[in-house]
C-alpha cells in the first residue's frame, strides 16, 4: 500500500483566485489531504464557501491569535494523520506530471526530502503558458518528511526528532512568484506578516506619491531581470479572473495603472549589482536593501 501524504499550506483570502489549480494539481499527483492555515480569520467563511467542492480533502483552521509565521505550521502539525507531510506555499508546485506521483520519490533510506525552487516570475496581467514560461534555479527549498519524525516546521525546513542521515534533494518545485501582476498587488495590500516584504494600501499610496513601489514589486522587478534559462513544459497556474477582480474592486484603476508604470520604470533601471544578489541572499534579506 502506498504511503499517504499531507500537504500543509498557509493561505489568505487573497489566494482564492489561484488556489483551485494548486489543490487540483496536488490531488492529481498523490496528496491525500490539505491542512490549510487561514491567516485572515475574518475571511474563513468566504474561503470555506469558495472551496466547498474540496470539503472532503481539506482541513481548514484559523491561525491562532498572536501566532507568528514561523510557529503556525508547527501548531497545525498535531492534526496531521498522514504518513508524510509536505510543507509548501500555495504558489509552489511540484513539477510532477500525472500519472507520476510524489509517492514515487519516497524511499525508506531517506529521512528528509528537499525540493528546490525553480523560480518562474510573471509581471503581466495574464497567465503565462507553456510557450512563454521560463524559470531559473534557486538555492532555496521546501521540505517533506515522515510525519511521526517531525518535531517542528519552519518556513523552509523541518526539525526532526531523529538524526538526518540521508536526504533526497531535487530541483523540481516551481515557485510561481507572481501568478499575475495583480497577484503581487493583492499580496502587497493584504500581506499579514510584518516582514521586510510588508506593505498596505496606505504604504502603496505613499510609495506612488514618491515615485517608488512596494517591496514585493521591487523583488518582482529583480526576479524578472534574472536570466531565465529553463523552459517549463508544464505550466500549472490557472487564474479565476472574476475573483481577482472582486478582491481588487475597491482599488481605483488609476492607482493600479500608476503602479504598473512606475514598476516598469523601476525594473528597467534596477542596477545589476542588486540583481546578482539572488539567489545567494534570501528575498526577505534583499528587500531591505533595494533602492527606492
Amino acid at each position: 500500500m502506498e504511503p499517504s501524504i499531507a500537504c500543509l499550506v498557509r493561505i489568505s483570502n487573497t489566494e482564492l483566485p489561484y488556489i483551485k489549480c494548486f489543490l487540483d494539481h496536488y490531488l492529481s499527483i498523490g496528496i491525500s489531504r490539505f491542512y490549510i492555515i487561514n491567516t485572515t480569520q475574518q475571511k474563513k467563511t468566504m474561503i470555506r464557501n469558495y472551496l466547498k467542492d474540496y470539503n472532503d480533502c481539506i482541513f481548514l483552521r484559523n491561525i491562532m491569535i498572536n501566532t507568528d509565521i514561523l510557529s503556525c505550521c508547527t501548531q497545525m502539525q498535531r492534526f496531521i494523520t498522514e504518513d508524510y507531510t509536505l510543507s509548501v506555499d500555495a504558489d509552489e508546485f511540484l513539477n510532477i506530471k500525472p500519472p507520476d506521483k510524489i509517492q514515487n520519490v519516497i524511499d525508506k533510506k531517506y529521512h528528509y526530502y528537499e525540493f528546490f525552487w525553480l523560480m518562474c516570475p510573471n509581471d503581466t496581467h495574464n497567465m503565462l503558458d507553456k510557450n512563454n514560461a521560463f524559470a531559473f534555479e534557486s538555492n532555496f527549498s521546501k521540505p517533506m518528511a515522515l510525519t511521526k519524525t517531525i518535531k517542528s516546521i519552519k518556513e523552509h525546513k523541518m526539525i526532526l526528532k531523529i538524526p538526518i542521515e540521508n536526504k533526497y534533494r531535487n530541483t523540481n518545485l516551481i515557485h510561481y512568484w507572481g501568478r499575475t501582476f495583480n497577484d503581487m498587488l493583492l499580496k502587497s495590500l493584504y500581506h499579514q506578516f510584518k516582514d521586510s516584504k510588508y506593505s498596505n494600501y496606505n504604504n502603496l499610496i505613499s510609495d506612488l506619491s514618491n515615485n517608488t513601489i512596494p517591496p514585493r514589486f521591487k523583488l518582482l522587478a529583480l526576479l524578472m531581470r534574472c536570466e531565465k534559462n529553463i523552459k517549463l513544459e508544464n505550466y500549472l497556474v490557472k487564474v479565476d479572473f472574476d475573483m481577482e477582480k472582486e478582491l481588487l474592486k475597491d482599488i481605483p484603476l488609476e492607482v493600479i495603472t500608476n503602479l504598473h508604470d512606475i514598476y516598469q520604470n523601476y525594473k528597467r533601471n534596477l542596477d545589476q549589482k542588486y540583481i546578482s544578489l539572488y539567489p545567494q541572499k534570501a528575498l526577505v534579506d534583499i528587500a531591505s536593501i533595494l533602492p527606492s
